[in-house]
């Protein structure tokens, strides 16, 4: 895996993210015309692969998420939209690289920011002594299931 670089998001913020299988940055500048294009609940995958691989993410995560705009429309298919929604999540899990969580749990990417930092608080509680950040980096799904089921299975 690839070590992370600086991103630029609209509101110039600066955050290390790495893509899984490409040394190319996952994102270059989120400030260009190109990337912040607006795009219909429709667009074609192909214009959103484009979206995702001018962000600098590797081919087979930026097909994955090009399909999910195909699928499940505008929040997915909407530049503008992924470029808050990146910038949300990125400030949610600083540490983190974003490529591989987009890759294993793209949905997460439509989570609100609150509701990620709670359940960081929550497996923390849950498994203390555990590096809660170091989980989610290997396993980010377990962000998206129901905290009293995870709770269930550890007691």
């Amino acid at each position: 895996r690839s070590a992370g670089s600086s991103l630029s998001t609209p509101s110039s913020s600066k955050y290390n993210v790495a893509s899984t299988s490409a040394p190319a940055a996952f994102v270059t500048d989120l400030t260009s015309e190109d990337a912040l294009e607006p795009m219909t609940a429709g667009a074609r995958i192909g214009e959103m692969h484009r979206f995702w691989v001018r962000l600098g993410l590797a081919d087979p995560i930026s097909r994955k998420l090009a399909r999910q705009g195909s699928r499940f429309g505008s929040a997915w298919s909407n530049p503008p939209a992924l470029l808050r929604r990146l910038h949300s999540l990125q400030a949610a899990l600083p540490t983190l690289k974003l490529a591989p969580i987009l890759d294993q749990a793209p949905g997460l990417l439509l989570y609100d920011p609150q509701r990620l930092r709670g359940k960081l608080v929550e497996l923390s509680v849950l498994l203390p002594g555990v590096d809660v950040l170091k989980l989610v980096a290997t396993a980010p799904d377990v962000l998206q299931r129901d905290m009293s089921k995870v709770t269930d299975r550890v007691h």
